[in-house]
């Protein structure tokens, strides 16, 4: 038999409702030269005897004597691999036919690259589509964002043998809940990684998963790596720093007293780096104006700058007073106004531009959603409002494109539900309020705040 060109690592652990799926997405793909290693992890439910009916010689199908854990595993894979590239790949993900063809093509023809990622979509717990995921391409701009979160589907990794080799890179099983932030971190600092700008994968979210079940500790263990990446600075940060530099990385908004400490934190750091030369000054100092653009709070009041729906305290109250703690809204923008939404509701965004793409906490989904023909691409917005919103907030698009919600009242025509529009003082979103409203039956309501004016639409009972 011959050697497997790509060795397919997938751990599992009570994953009887999804394994079938993904392994089967594995033995449909076009390259077929592959082993894949199937490791349960002493599992309580189904999964092995649904792993043993597959009866393909590509499948090894190995049972932990007891629970080792998610990374743990994944190392027993990669020692058990004979093929020159591992493929990561999740027991309860999808992997679309032409995965491996394509990461292999592209991995061979750029030999200096040790790992590759790839876009994907998001989809539910029945395999419903929720939002595309799109990730940085480009080795520098990955590495950046990898000082803040982590960027890959880590189902859809593949990685050179060579490489692991060479660099004696296996997962740290110290990091837990984020050791393929920790690994993925590592490599990018021992050589270029990067990720194709392709959808090969479908990333499923569930209540069961790490990233769902284990939100707090992932959090904690996802700090580690970023404070791990900062060291690289050297910068004899005080704990305060520290603490500031977290909260920038994390995209969670400053207090107004932090800013100035937060501008003198990552002014030290673009004069460390021009002495250790760690990233090109130009796009570090780009990508640290982004960050305090994300979390910067302004001085008055919750008023919040920089782009997003500006949350202001009779918005909220009027909110509380309305709509039940708890309650599903969608906005339309999604900024920094999100995150005092997120105190007292879930929330799904629909957001056009990638910088604020964002998930925010776990009641928190942001769906991308780009501008077509002049407003934004329809299916996302579907999508979110069959989920009922008790409210929808309208701040976007920006600028006059927003006045083209009115070519696509259709969407909204059988939702009942309260509409907010922002930024009433403006003439152009008044008579947007004002004609939605009038053209779908509700009565506008407009509320003059401290800052600006904004437009609640509700049904009018008197129809």
């Amino acid at each position: 038999m011959n050697t497997p060109e790509i060795s397919i690592v997938m751990p599992a652990y009570n994953a009887a409702k999804y394994i079938e799926a993904a392994i089967q997405s594995i033995l449909n793909q076009s390259f077929e030269n592959f082993e894949l290693f199937v490791i349960d992890d002493a599992s309580t439910d189904e999964t092995l005897s649904i792993v043993r009916e597959f009866t393909d010689k590509r499948i090894t199908v190995t049972p932990n004597k007891a629970n080792k854990g998610n990374y743990a595993t994944r190392n027993l894979g990669i020692k058990m691999s004979r093929g020159k590239y591992i493929c990561v790949m999740d027991a309860d993900d999808i992997s679309l036919p032409n995965r491996l063809a394509t990461q292999l093509r592209w991995l061979k023809k750029n030999e200096h690259v040790g790992v590759v990622g790839s876009f994907g979509d998001i989809i539910d717990n029945k395999g419903n589509f929720t939002e595309e995921y799109l990730a940085p391409s480009g080795y520098n701009d990955i590495r950046l964002r990898l000082l803040s979160n982590m960027c890959f589907i880590h189902s859809s990794v593949m990685m050179k043998q060579s490489f692991l080799k060479k660099y004696y890179i296996r997962y740290n099983e110290a990091y837990y809940y984020a050791g393929d932030y920790e690994l993925l971190a590592r490599c990018a600092q021992k050589f270029p990684i990067n990720i194709i700008p392709k959808k090969l994968v479908y990333y499923r979210k569930h209540e069961s998963q790490i990233s769902s079940a284990k939100y707090t500790q992932q959090a904690y263990y996802a700090d580690r790596v970023r404070l791990k990446q900062l060291a690289l600075f050297k910068p004899n940060f005080t704990n305060a720093d520290t603490a500031i530099y977290l909260k920038l990385t994390k995209n969670q908004l400053l207090l107004p007293e932090e800013f100035d400490a937060a501008l003198c934190c990552l002014n030290k750091l673009l004069k460390r780096n021009e002495k250790l030369r760690l990233f090109r000054q130009e796009k570090l100092h780009y990508f640290f104006t982004a960050l305090l653009s994300r979390s910067r709070l302004e001085q008055k009041g919750q008023n919040i700058a920089l782009g997003g729906f500006a949350i202001e305290e009779n918005i909220v109250t009027r909110l509380l007073e309305k709509i039940p703690q708890g309650s599903l809204l969608v906005e339309l923008g999604s900024g920094f106004g999100t995150n005092i939404l997120l105190k007292y509701y879930k929330v799904i965004s629909i957001e056009h531009n990638l910088f604020y793409a964002i998930q925010r906490s776990p009641d928190h989904v942001c769906i991308h959603a780009p501008i077509q023909s002049g407003w934004y691409q329809p299916e996302p917005v579907i999508n979110a409002l069959q989920h009922n919103p008790a409210a929808i907030l309208v701040d976007g698009p920006p600028g006059e494109l927003r006045r083209n919600i009115l070519e696509n009242l259709s969407l909204f025509a059988s939702v009942e539900c309260t509409f907010i529009f922002d930024d009433l003082d403006r003439d152009l979103d008044y008579t947007t309020a004002r004609d939605f409203c009038k053209r779908l039956g509700y009565n506008l309501t407009v509320l003059k705040g401290e800052m600006k004016k904004t437009g609640w639409c509700e049904k009018n009972t008197a129809n």
